[in-house]
């Protein structure tokens, strides 16, 4: 099993969140408000986990949310995503 390093998941997401926040400036308003509800959660595979950040702002970084769970893969088809992706 793989040990699990927190700062290196956590840089991992926080990358994800800032890519999702990038890619909203400049776009319509719809597109970009998609993309900013997309950054409100981010999930980082890690041996056979999934992990799931959420932002304590969306321009002050990343903090852990919680561990897998139902609750994840509920939200995520909720918003049209893949659970496992």
């Amino acid at each position: 099993m793989k040990s699990w390093d927190y700062k290196e998941v956590t840089n991992e997401a926080e990358h994800r969140i800032q890519q999702l926040l990038e890619a909203s400036r400049g776009k319509p308003a719809e597109e970009a408000e998609r993309l900013r509800q997309l950054a409100h959660g981010v999930y980082v595979p890690w041996d056979g986990l999934t992990l799931g950040w959420r932002p304590s702002g969306l321009d002050d970084g990343t903090r852990l949310l919680n561990l897998l769970g139902s609750y994840q893969f509920t939200w995520r088809t909720e918003l049209g995503l893949p659970a496992d992706a």
